[in-house]
């Protein structure tokens, strides 16, 4: 089977458990990715992905998953390609070929995470638990990342796609100097479209790096990482590491780090700051008012 989801980088890494939980299924005798060129070479690492596409497979398959919800429209470049694929079956949530008895898309509930969502969408074709989907690295990749780190550091990873998603700098740069306080070094890590937020929080050692494998072994590297709700989060998830989570405008029970092992800190309802809110995100909890001592506790506690 084939499945496919082009957007955006974390929704891609919940990929993975689904691919694996598939790989595992009597009903299914391989799984290849249809998704964009640049998460290629992270997916490939999962021992249960057979292939990763970026263009027309060129080749039929017996079943299409589509896992795009459609929410906000694809564009039309990609719309076409997922039309030229030859599959028997197309299904998934919100397609263009599949619906409900009364005309309507199925929705997410409000307390399914986005891997029971997509396991949801591929239906009978699960026939064990979700699985983790973490990735492999390489033992001399791993070598080389954890030469790349202090001794016994934690990663913090203060960047994100959307503002709201943030926990200040501020936040950040004084957790750093709690860590420190505590004996647990820290180095900053993220994209470079990060690399302005890094600069904001200082006081630790900066890795930016934009190959997502080499990230996802400096994050299995250090063990336990400090994110926002973000790619991030789920890069540490897949890479096998344990995640602090700090959600701001997310919900837990949506989009927390898969798996058992992490900690998901959450911030008080209430109105907030925080520009360009829509009317789904409002009613959640806003982040900015986490105390760093409380992200801090979480961390050591992993760290133990």
């Amino acid at each position: 089977m084939l499945v496919a989801r082009f957007l955006a980088f974390g929704d891609v890494l919940l990929t993975l458990p689904l691919a694996e939980t598939l790989h595992r299924s009597r009903a299914v005798a391989s799984v290849d990715v249809l998704t964009q060129r640049r998460y290629a070479d992270l997916l490939v690492r999962s021992p249960y992905v057979r292939r990763v596409h970026t263009s027309d497979p060129g080749v039929p398959y017996d079943v299409l998953l589509d896992l795009h919800t459609r929410a906000a429209p694809l564009r039309a470049d990609i719309e076409a390609l997922l039309g030229r694929v030859r599959a028997g079956t197309r299904i998934g949530f919100a397609n263009p070929w599949q619906r409900t008895a009364d005309g309507r898309l199925p929705t997410r509930r409000w307390d399914e995470h986005a891997v029971e969502y997509y396991a949801r969408a591929a239906g009978d074709l699960i026939d064990g638990p979700l699985a983790t989907g973490v990735v492999t690295i390489a033992p001399s990749d791993l070598a080389a990342a954890r030469d790349l780190v202090p001794p016994g550091a934690v990663a913090v990873a203060p960047g994100a796609r959307y503002r709201f998603k943030r926990w200040p700098a501020d936040a950040y740069r004084r957790l750093v100097q709690l860590l420190a306080a505590r004996g647990v070094p820290a180095v900053l890590v993220g994209h470079s479209f990060d690399r302005d937020v890094i600069g904001q929080v200082g006081g630790a050692p900066v890795l930016v790096i934009d190959d997502d494998y080499r990230l996802a072994a400096v994050l299995r590297a250090c063990g336990v990482v400090v994110a926002n709700n973000s790619g991030m989060a789920h890069l540490a998830q897949v890479a096998g590491a344990r995640v602090v989570c700090v959600h701001s405008h997310t919900l837990p029970a949506m989009w927390r780090p898969w798996g058992d092992g992490h900690v998901n800190v959450t911030g008080a309802p209430g109105p907030c700051d925080c520009p360009d809110l829509t009317e789904f995100e409002t009613p959640v909890p806003c982040g900015l008012a986490i105390e760093p001592a409380t992200v801090v506790d979480s961390v050591v506690e992993l760290v133990r």
